[in-house]
């Protein structure tokens, strides 16, 4: 009889650690990283244009080393959005094709000096602006005030591209 009460006491005390242990859990909120992503893109961005600055003021001709710290230091930020969960998955789309499209540049520094090299570099260049003016749509991209003519210029290249594969699309 004590055995059969000893063996009570122990599943008595196993399925309360069970249904408190149960109790203790919440319902974990999804994590979504859309606005993360933007202030990373625009941290990016801007820390790239603080180094294009600076070489501005250097006044000499721009090597391979320019163009491959300003793309890091741009990726450096958003890259790690890669894999993360957005809300909007357009956004989300969006963001794989603009960091891609930093890849795209970096893999054009292959050819530097080369005279395909512009070409190459131009068209990731492209296809990067495109996903800063279709990411703006969705999300208003701020910069401040003294890289504001670099966001314009970004915006405009991309809005031209896209006029052209528009332009291109209906001719054919």
């Amino acid at each position: 009889m004590f055995r059969g009460r000893k063996i009570g006491v122990i599943l008595l005390f196993a399925g309360l650690v069970v249904f408190l242990t149960g109790c203790g859990k919440t319902k974990q909120e999804t994590k979504y990283y859309d606005s993360n992503f933007i202030t990373a893109m625009e941290t990016g961005m801007e820390n790239r244009w603080k180094l294009q600055d600076n070489e501005d003021k250097k006044d000499e001709d721009l090597t391979k080393t320019d163009y491959a710290k300003w793309i890091s230091t741009e990726k450096k930020q958003v890259v790690d959005y890669r894999n993360k969960k957005f809300k909007d998955s357009k956004l989300q789309e969006l963001a794989i094709t603009y960091i891609n499209s930093l890849d795209d540049q970096k893999d054009a520094l292959k050819y530097f000096g080369a005279d395909d090299f512009y070409d190459k570099w131009e068209k990731a260049y492209d296809k990067r602006t495109q996903a800063i003016v279709a990411i703006n749509k969705i999300h208003k991209i701020k910069v401040p005030e003294k890289y504001q003519s670099n966001l314009d210029e970004l915006l405009g290249n991309g809005k031209s591209v896209n006029e052209k594969v528009r332009i291109y699309t209906f001719s054919c």
